[in-house]
Formats: structure tokens, sequence, C-alpha cells
């Protein structure tokens, strides 16, 4: 394998065909101290072929830097995404949490309706033996009465001789 000139390496931040003319310009004019020193029984020094795996990694880099552009986008959206699912887990949270409260709210409201319902339906059942009770006691001294005034002379006929 032959081994080209020992140039120094430069790093060049342009794009990759701008380094790759570079890099056929400076193979197409040899330096005077190398035209000396080679022997001119040496084959020339053939770069297409490290040239082209350059080129072709540059083109792989630019692939690859526009993948993590991609993916970079990709990770934002997740994450405002993520922040606003993030946010809506908290509202719904929210949420669930007073819609317990109210429900807790309205059970123990229900519980002291329960309880005040049994209380009216108690009195009601008092106030239904009372009246009932009061109705046969009523009754008991109606008929009393109406014994009584049996037995009581006919002060009607008298009332009237008198008057």
């Amino acid at each position: 394998m032959s081994k080209g000139p020992d140039k120094p390496v430069q790093v060049v931040a342009e794009t990759p065909r701008s380094v790759r003319d570079e890099i056929l310009q400076s193979a197409k004019m040899p330096e005077p101290t190398e035209q000396q020193a080679s022997s001119p029984t040496e084959p020339p020094f053939d770069i297409s072929a490290p040239l082209a795996r350059i080129e072709g990694t540059g083109q792989f880099i630019e692939s690859c830097l526009q993948r993590i552009r991609e993916l970079e986008t990709l990770v934002e959206q997740s994450e405002n995404k993520q922040a606003e699912t993030a946010a809506q887990l908290r509202d719904a949270t929210q949420r669930t949490t007073e819609v317990e409260q109210a429900l807790a709210f309205e059970r123990e409201r229900s519980a002291r309706a329960e309880k005040l319902a049994a209380a009216v339906a108690r009195r009601a059942k008092e106030l239904e033996l009372a009246r009932s009770d009061a109705h046969q006691k009523l009754e008991t001294l109606a008929g009393a009465l109406e014994g009584t005034f049996r037995e009581l002379p006919d002060l009607r006929g008298s009332l009237r001789e008198a008057a």
C-alpha cells in the first residue's frame, strides 16, 4: 500500500464540496520539495477513494444531524405534550377532589334528611296514636254525656211551662 505525502491535516469549517475541491486542487499541484524527493517510478497517489469515503462520511454526518434535529423536535413535542397532559391530570384531580367533597357533603345531607324523615315518621305515628286515643276518649265522653242527658228529666217541657 502506498502512502500519501505527509501533510498537516487542516480542519476546514466548510461544506464537503469545497473540502473535496481543495483536496483535489492540492493533489494536482505537488509541492516542489515533494517532486524532488519522490522517485519517478512511484505511481501517483489516487485520492479519489478516500475522498469519496470522506464525502460519504460527510453526507452521513449531515443525515445524522438532520435526524438529530428531527428527534429533538419530537422530544420537544413530547415534552410539551407531557406538560399539557400533566396539567390536564392536575385539573382532573382537582375536579375529582371537588366532586368527592360535594359527594361527601350530599351523603351527609342525605343522612341528616333520613334521620329527620325517621323522626317525622315517629312523630306522625305518635300524633296518629294521640288522635286515635283522643277520638276514643271523645266517643266515650259523648256516650257518657248522652246517657247523662237521657237520665235527666225532660227540662224542655218545664222550661216551656215556666216561660
